[in-house]
């Protein structure tokens, strides 16, 4: 499976690139590419330098991810 994972800094790329796995997948037949949006970076946790991610919201990004790949291999 591969996952194409947009979001955490922003979500302005993400129609784009579900656009494009969605096209890649319709033209080949693959339906084993995913597009995923995470949540942007919750404001109230801080930011680190330029307006990174600071850990917690890290750790956010990561259980939504894992509940994507939980719920896409049906585990």
């Amino acid at each position: 499976e591969i996952f194409c994972v947009l979001g955490l800094m922003g979500t302005e790329l993400y129609t784009a690139i579900e656009g494009m796995v969605f096209d890649y997948s319709r033209e080949t037949g693959d339906e084993k590419i995913h597009s995923f949006k995470l949540p942007v970076q919750d404001a109230a946790n801080g930011y680190a330098a330029d307006w990174h991610p600071v850990e917690k919201n890290h750790e956010i990004a990561a259980q939504a991810m894992a509940d994507e790949i939980a719920k896409v291999m049906g585990w």
